[in-house]
């Protein structure tokens, strides 16, 4: 008896022990598991914290001021929405508004179908346009890469303004309200548009630009090997002082049976006008034939005084 009483006092104090034991380690585990769920939460605050000061930093970003351009918003940032353009019917702004304005006297396109390594590069250096001085991201208020967002929601109120549209690869497709925006510019503000030389850019004018009749252009891209010669309708134009041959090549033209009766040939090989405007309402289109994916010193005269003047 004394045994078993003893037995039953060792097995006792063995089972007593590994209760003991076990509520031991169920205390030294609650805290672990409370510390656990803690940085479990401080880091769930973290993340939100951080992408709360990240969407903050971008929205900034929208509002940044360039100092150089005036405090002009930067509107070329790939984060702004499009725009509808009934938005500024009413709207009070224009372009001699006292308030810094919001467009520039000279924009260059550089979105899609821009060679912005090769051709457009060049034609940016030789009209003086500046990229972002740090980066040389082409995002400045010198640059539109949309025709549908809020930069052109103002450049289509802008007069007496250049907007300068390089060598297309590609064309671009525009959008009902991006092409009613780019018309709305051409034609009513005095404005002149800059077109440089591909088959790609002769249908952009074909599909997205109105004519003096507003029916629009039938352009047929056509090409030859020059030279091509001034015409006397430079007499008295922006042209009057450029050179009297132009030579390729990379140079893309019209058929000059295919051009408006309105329009005005400055140079031409038979049968191929390579530099013409064309008059659209109080604005005017300029195509100016060369590619410029070459250094050309007479074909970059005949651009830079596309600029420099606005009689035809």
């Amino acid at each position: 008896m004394q045994v078993s009483y003893g037995t039953a006092v060792v097995v006792e104090e063995v089972v007593g022990g590994s209760r003991a034991a076990h509520f031991s380690s169920r205390k030294r585990i609650a805290p672990l598991l409370l510390s656990g769920l803690f940085g479990l939460a401080v880091a769930t605050a973290c993340l939100v914290g951080y992408a709360a000061l990240r969407q903050s930093h971008q929205e900034a970003e929208l509002l940044t001021y360039d100092e150089k351009n005036q405090g002009m918003p930067n509107w070329a940032h790939p984060a702004l929405p499009s725009v509808d353009d009934r938005s500024s019917v009413n709207g009070r702004w224009t372009s001699t508004s006292t308030f810094a304005p919001y467009v520039s006297e000279m924009t260059m396109y550089s979105g899609e179908g821009v060679d912005r390594d090769g051709s457009a590069n060049y034609v940016r250096r030789l009209l003086g346009i500046k990229r972002q001085w740090r980066f040389h991201h082409w995002n400045t208020n010198n640059f539109v890469r949309s025709f549908e967002s809020n930069q052109m929601r103002f450049l289509s109120r802008n007069k007496n303004s250049f907007l300068i549209i390089p060598s297309l690869s590609e064309m671009p497709v525009l959008s009902g309200t991006a092409a009613r925006l780019l018309n709305n510019y051409l034609l009513y503000g005095h404005n002149t548009l800059i077109v440089c030389g591909s088959p790609s850019s002769v249908l952009f004018i074909n599909e997205n630009l109105p004519s003096w009749d507003f029916h629009g252009y039938d352009l047929s891209a056509s090409w030859h090997s020059g030279p091509y010669e001034q015409q006397k309708t430079t007499i008295g134009s922006r042209f009057d002082k450029t050179a009297e041959i132009l030579v390729g090549p990379n140079v893309w033209g019209v058929a000059v049976n295919s051009l408006p009766k309105e329009a005005v040939s400055y140079y031409e090989a038979p049968g191929v006008s390579v530099v013409f405007a064309l008059p659209a309402k109080t604005g005017v289109i300029i195509y100016i034939g060369y590619e410029f994916n070459e250094e050309n010193a007479a074909w970059a005269e005949v651009l830079q005084a596309a600029v420099r003047g606005t009689a035809l």
